[in-house]
């Protein structure tokens, strides 16, 4: 509990000059001063942040007739405590809150500032508390990959610093770091890298897999922008003209983001598209459901899928390869096929993000917070979002990706993309780990940013 830093003056009790007759004296004196009590509330250092914070949260949050009375709260907390005072957490794991508002903008524009590589944590003596970095991802024309970090690589030290739980995220902040780093050569590497910003290629690698006499197309998809359309259209283009079987939808490492980016990506894969045909809809609170109503379009009940040329179209089934770190957008588009087509997930469990959220900053520019609560819900054609639960979307085929060194993304060994062929030739087969592999147990089963992580408040 927080303090009010209430001061109170207390008058000192006086029990005055003693006789030095023999009278007895009374061990119980009678004060006749009156105490004197005053008590002085002092105002909270974030009561313009918090008051804020409340406001924004009661018009858009999803949840917002679960929030506590304002009266009710407590605004000596922190703004960030604050915020996360007022989650509805039985339904709300993914609302976030940050201090600094560029970096949530930059993020999800695709313009991030950061060192540009994701990791899995490891142990490599379970006695011991040191752990190993294993890059799952480096960003292209990122600082990482301009030092020369690969994926499959493993970081042993930052700053000459062993690492553990509790001096990750400390190093991880620091603007440069020196790493150290064990490659598949087996050989230690060093290199300096500073933050810089670097601009996302979401589309990390495209291409269409010839197995006997099927021809597969494979698409690994990093992150759901605006303004990458055109680029998407031309890759779905090309699967169109090599007349693909199927269709390999790798979203692993996809937490989501602009939302119109994927109605795009699902109507380029949906069988038979009908742009006049409702692709999802949702709610959300009574204050943004009566704003919406008395606009022209209020009534209007979700969105339609896109027009799409290069839509696939003739494809009665998609293969999704998801993880932990598969959020939001990519759930939705998951979710929105399953009506039309058969949907098959290899890998781990889905986040379970069945809400669109909104960015709020202060239009004044005198608070450099930003938020992003859960604005509205996210339902398929049917009305359903089975995934909207702490398990997400379970894997048809659980598949653990825990053997290291890894391969690159693309390559036909990959953990993942091997398995999901095996799937699509019944062709499953025991897994068999050579001597240049192993497995590791991994302390989570996210694929961490290394500067910057969504859903997950500072």
């Amino acid at each position: 509990m927080h303090r009010n830093f209430i001061i109170v003056l207390c008058a000192i009790l006086l029990l005055g000059n003693f006789s030095c007759s023999r009278k007895p004296i009374d061990i119980n004196p009678i004060n006749n001063n009156p105490k004197d009590s005053t008590t002085t509330i002092v105002p909270s250092k974030f009561l313009k942040e918090n008051n804020w914070i409340y406001s924004q949260m009661k018009k858009y949050y999803l949840w917002e007739e679960a929030m506590p009375a304002e009266a009710k709260t407590d605004k000596y907390l922190e703004p960030i405590k604050y915020y996360k005072s007022l989650i509805n957490d039985n339904q709300d794991w993914f609302s976030y809150m940050k201090s600094d508002k560029n970096d949530v903008l930059n993020f999800w524009l695709g313009t991030p500032v950061g060192y540009g590589f994701r990791y899995k944590t490891f142990k490599p003596d379970p006695l011991k508390d040191q752990i190993f970095l294993a890059i799952s991802l480096v960003a292209q024309n990122s600082p990482a990959e301009k030092a020369g970090l690969y994926r499959a690589d493993i970081i042993q030290k930052i700053n000459g610093n062993t690492i553990t739980e509790n001096n990750i995220l400390t190093l991880l902040a620091q603007p440069n770091i020196d790493i150290t780093w064990l490659n598949t050569s087996n050989e230690i590497k060093n290199a300096n890298i500073a933050k810089t910003g670097y601009k996302v290629k979401p589309i990390y690698d495209f291409r269409v897999i010839e197995t006997g006499k099927q021809k597969i197309g494979y698409l690994a998809f990093t992150q759901f922008l605006h303004e990458i359309d055109p680029e998407l259209r031309a890759v779905f283009g090309y699967f169109k003209n090599q007349k693909i079987d199927d269709f390999i939808l790798d979203l692993r490492f996809n937490p989501g983001g602009f939302t119109p980016n994927a109605e795009v990506v699902g109507s380029l894969i949906v069988k038979n598209l009908n742009p006049n045909e409702k692709m999802f809809g949702g709610h959300m609170n009574k204050n943004q459901t009566l704003e919406a109503q008395s606009k022209p379009d209020g009534n209007k009940d979700g969105r339609n899928w896109t027009n799409e040329t290069f839509n696939l179209n003739t494809l009665n089934r998609v293969f999704v390869i998801t993880s932990k770190s598969t959020a939001s957008s990519s759930e939705l588009v998951i979710n929105c096929l399953k009506p039309h087509m058969e949907v098959i997930l290899i890998g781990d469990n889905t986040m379970g993000k069945s809400v669109i959220s909104t960015i709020i900053t202060d239009e004044t520019g005198q608070l450099p917070l930003v938020l992003m609560p859960a604005y509205s819900t996210l339902e398929n054609s049917r009305g359903e979002a089975i995934y909207a639960r702490k398990e997400g979307f379970i894997p048809n085929y659980v598949v653990q990706d825990d053997v290291l060194p890894y391969y690159p993304i693309g390559n036909l060994n990959e953990t993942l993309l091997k398995k999901t062929l095996q799937i699509i030739n019944n062709t499953i087969t025991a897994d068999v780990i050579d001597a240049n592999h192993y497995k590791v147990n991994f302390m989570d089963r996210l694929h961490h940013y290394d500067s910057l992580t969504p859903f997950v408040s500072n």
